[in-house]
């Protein structure tokens, strides 16, 4: 028995024209899922950096403001307090807030230290009779921090002994390039 033409003709598959249409859907389909990846990607990556700055100021914040609080000294440039593991030349001190609790001098120094890379950090060294009780890395990465007093005289810009407030000002460039500064502000409580 012998098929028609007509009938052979129609069991042979897809027609170019058809082949066409659907590689022409799938390419605008893809482009759309491929251009929707990158925004989700792009997006999660800011909003990434802006969550871990958020997180360094409250952590900074949380730290600082107690120090400030009940500091009865206040010296800038102050080594740091307790043994100390990096060497000097890796290291700068910002400000050292000092007080006496039952005869034991408590004090919490805020310092710069460069890592690998040239990266630097600002760490918070916790000690109580000269001897370190804690640790902990405040704000990474890090630009630059310093101490300035508050209300900014401009005779003498940095937190001493006698200036009733202090903030810590700190500089931060992100890791997509955006730069930041915040400053964290405390008063000394009246004694």
């Amino acid at each position: 028995m012998t098929v028609p033409a007509s009938r052979r003709h129609r069991e042979g598959g897809f027609t170019l024209v058809e082949l066409l249409v659907v590689v022409a859907i799938l390419g605008i389909i893809g482009g759309a899922v491929t251009e929707s990846i990158i925004i989700g990607l792009r997006t999660t990556t800011a909003t990434e950096a802006l969550v871990s700055g958020s997180f360094d100021r409250q952590r900074l914040a949380t730290a600082f403001v107690p120090d400030m609080q009940s500091a009865q000294t206040v010296k800038v440039d102050e080594p740091a307090c307790g043994p100390v593991a990096t060497p000097p030349a890796t290291r700068m001190p910002v400000v050292t807030l000092s007080r006496v609790d039952r005869g034991i001098v408590k004090s919490a120094s805020y310092g710069m230290e460069w890592t690998g890379g040239g990266l630097k950090k600002l760490v918070r060294r916790y000690c109580e009779g000269g001897a370190l009780v804690v640790q902990q890395v405040v704000v990474e990465p890090l630009d630059e921090a310093k101490a300035v007093a508050v209300p900014l005289n401009t005779a003498d810009p940095v937190c001493t002994s006698a200036s009733e407030a202090c903030s810590l000002e700190v500089a931060v460039t992100e890791p997509r390039g955006v730069q930041s500064k915040y400053l964290v502000t405390a008063s000394r409580r009246a004694t």
